[in-house]
């Protein structure tokens, strides 16, 4: 074999190795460190955009961002459209790395990178392993994100489930606040400026008035909770000043 030839065979399989070596043993730090944005969020739609070749489909996924970890400069929106490739057979499975699956209403940490397509650079996931399923806390809040039940009463019944639900949670010691809107941008774990408290995102934009109001009234409960010991605090302060 020339020299030329095993070169070009040498690169061949250096280029195979660049775009297709999963590395599952990477860290979240690590596997961030290769992408452009990193964040949390919930698959609203998947659909097919066209057909690359006889083997692979370009599809597109809208995500509902959740919470920002990088690249806030370019994920400035509720929302963003990811791209990604599928088996034409639908088979995901049969590469290795896998290729990327994503269905409506999943959650996960997507790492994201640019690529070409359609003549423009998108937000492009590569492999399975730049999804990474979320194993958020559950959310205390019983209300139904859409529910239709929104009225005067169910809305005062949502309140009493909040306030019940934190009281609960304050004397087991976990205290948190509830986060639901537009995207939280946070560069490591958000916490509450008021209280100190962990942030918890429970929800995006949409939310019904039933869930919003137990939230509400949850957060509420809290924030009572921490003035009430940080009058408890400074009493005793005060207290031992004296002495």
């Amino acid at each position: 074999m020339t020299r030329i030839a095993v070169l070009a065979t040498f690169l061949v399989a250096l280029s195979f190795n660049v775009v297709f070596a999963d590395e599952p043993g990477w860290t979240d730090e690590e596997r961030a460190a290769r992408s452009v944005a990193v964040f949390d969020g919930r698959v609203v739609t998947v659909k097919r955009v066209n057909k690359i070749d006889d083997h692979l489909d370009l599809y597109s996924a809208v995500i509902s961002v959740e919470t920002v970890f990088k690249g806030k400069e370019l994920v400035d929106k509720d929302k963003i459209t990811v791209y990604f490739e599928r088996p034409v057979d639908g088979d995901a499975g049969k590469r290795c790395p896998a290729y990327v699956e994503l269905k409506q209403g999943r959650r996960a940490k997507f790492f994201v990178r640019t690529r070409k397509a359609e003549g423009h650079q998108r937000a492009f996931l590569d492999m399975r392993s730049d999804v990474r399923e979320a194993t958020p806390e559950a959310s205390p809040i019983l209300s139904s994100e859409v529910s239709p039940e929104n009225g005067k009463e169910a809305v005062e019944a949502a309140k009493k489930q909040g306030a019940a639900t934190a009281a609960k949670d304050i004397k087991a010691g976990k205290l948190r606040i509830l986060y639901y809107g537009k995207p939280l941008r946070v560069d490591l774990f958000p916490t509450d400026e008021a209280t100190g408290y962990p942030i918890q995102v429970v929800a995006g934009c949409e939310g019904s008035a039933t869930f919003h109001a137990e939230a509400d009234a949850y957060n509420l409960a809290m924030r009572e909770w921490f003035q009430k010991q940080k009058s408890v605090d400074e009493s005793k302060k005060n207290h031992e000043t004296l002495r």
